[in-house]
């Protein structure tokens, strides 16, 4: 069975036990909206314990029971030419490291309240392709969809991590594609057809518009198509659900004990990046202040705190809260140069770059204070309706950036420009275009 027969079977057993879909959700602990997609066929593959609270709701016998299990759980059709359920996502290199609120509340949005759309959007380096990568494993392993995998890059010709659009799932599918990457998106929909299927892909920040473009069409051809996108910007699709990704957590002020320390996430993240460079490194009393400093200085940006720990093979904790203190960005760039954010003043200058002028200017008045600050402070002295609606407009864009964290703050909304940004804006101006790299990292 698919979707909608599962939907049908939903539908039928509700209104035999008399049941208005609120009262349904209500009792099953759900959105309405999660059992109207569900009655519609748009949520694929309900998770197990949704199946099961329904069915002790609604209370199902076995053989009743066994029915809607089946039918929720049973293969999904697929497309004209080849894709099947074994088109898998790539796998990741190492374990996640938190998320785990933000990769149950994505899954939620594809599978449950059956969006077809989502831009997980957020700083360079913030750890965009890695909860995409889980995302994508998780679906495709708890849901049975083939999941195509598209680096955007790839699509222009260039190599993604190495491999060319031919080398991937999407080239072989597709060989036309292949000699002529510009095509993928296009010859994808008669590929795709009706079929269930997840499509991610990755950094389309450099032709945002042209991705658009080409996702709007996609989505309106293959109607059972779900997208997912990462970049450092909203598409501005339309039915685009915009999903800002910040950094990690970081240790609060005063330092906890290590063994409090050790289960915050920037923490483990950094730690676990270290080992792979000095294996006796422990977190203890001797090193959780210095550690502790250095994710906070670093903001807990994913790919900061990584190339922050290749310092720990000639520097120790002590020496590198110094370099973090007076040069944040040399520390949160990679002493080797590889990777594809080693340089942090470029990756980070491409999202000042990338803001409009009234982000801009709540980034020049606010960049240069460490404590917490409101709206109505970003808009400055005595404003009026207008100028306060720009200044929220602006902090609303700059939250969804990755430029900002919120602190709480009992009832109101307090927000501090991240350490990285704010020395980057220190050493150019917002807005002067992509830092030049210096000091050789």
């Amino acid at each position: 069975m698919d979707g909608t027969q599962f939907g049908e079977l939903l539908r039928a057993h509700r209104n035999r036990r008399g049941l208005t879909q609120r009262q349904l959700a209500d009792l099953a602990t759900l959105s309405v909206r999660a059992v109207r997609n569900l009655e519609l066929g748009k949520a694929q593959r309900p998770r197990q314990e949704t199946v099961r609270l329904l069915s002790e709701v609604l209370r199902l016998n076995d053989s009743r029971r066994a029915e809607l299990e089946s039918a929720a759980y049973a293969p999904v059709p697929v497309g004209r030419r080849g894709i099947g359920e074994s088109v898998a996502p790539p796998a990741p290199t190492a374990p996640m490291v938190g998320r785990i609120a933000e990769l149950d509340g994505l899954m939620r949005m594809l599978t449950v309240d059956g969006h077809r759309s989502l831009s997980i959007v957020g700083l360079g380096g913030v750890g965009k392709t890695r909860l995409a990568l889980e995302l994508a494993g998780a679906v495709h392993a708890g849901c049975g969809w083939p999941v195509l995998w598209l680096p955007w890059q790839a699509l222009s010709g260039r190599e993604a991590g190495g491999r060319r659009l031919a080398d991937l799932p999407i080239g072989r599918l597709l060989p036309e594609a292949a000699e002529d990457p510009r095509r993928a998106l296009a010859a994808l929909g008669p590929l795709i057809g009706d079929a269930q299927l997840l499509l991610v892909i990755d950094g389309s920040d450099a032709d945002g518009e042209q991705a658009a473009a080409e996702l709007a069409g996609l989505l309106q051809r293959c109607p059972r198509l779900r997208v997912v996108v990462t970049s450092r910007a909203p598409l501005r699709t339309a039915g685009e659900q915009v999903v800002p990704l910040g950094p990690l957590a970081v240790p609060a002020e005063p330092v906890a004990g290590a063994a409090e320390l050790a289960r915050i996430d920037s923490v483990r993240l950094l730690v676990s990046h270290v080992h792979r460079f000095h294996p006796g490194f422990r977190l203890d009393a001797a090193t959780a202040p210095a550690v502790a400093a250095i994710c906070r200085r670093l903001d807990g940006v994913p790919s900061a705190l990584a190339h922050a720990a290749e310092w720990f093979l000639t520097e120790g904790p002590a020496d590198l809260l110094a370099l973090a203190t007076h040069s944040p960005l040399i520390l949160a760039s990679s002493p080797s140069g590889v990777g594809q954010h080693a340089d942090a003043r470029r990756h980070l200058g491409r999202s000042l770059a990338a803001l409009p002028e009234a982000g801009r200017r709540v980034l020049e008045r606010m960049g240069g204070r460490a404590e917490p600050w409101t709206v109505a402070e970003a808009a400055g002295p005595a404003p009026d309706p207008a100028g306060y609606a720009e200044a929220t407009r602006a902090v609303h864009g700059l939250l969804v950036h990755g430029l900002l964290r919120e602190t709480a703050d009992g009832l109101r909304r307090r927000f501090t420009v991240l350490n990285l940004i704010r020395a980057l804006t220190a050493e150019r101006p917002v807005g002067a275009g992509v830092p030049v790299p210096v000091g050789g990292v």
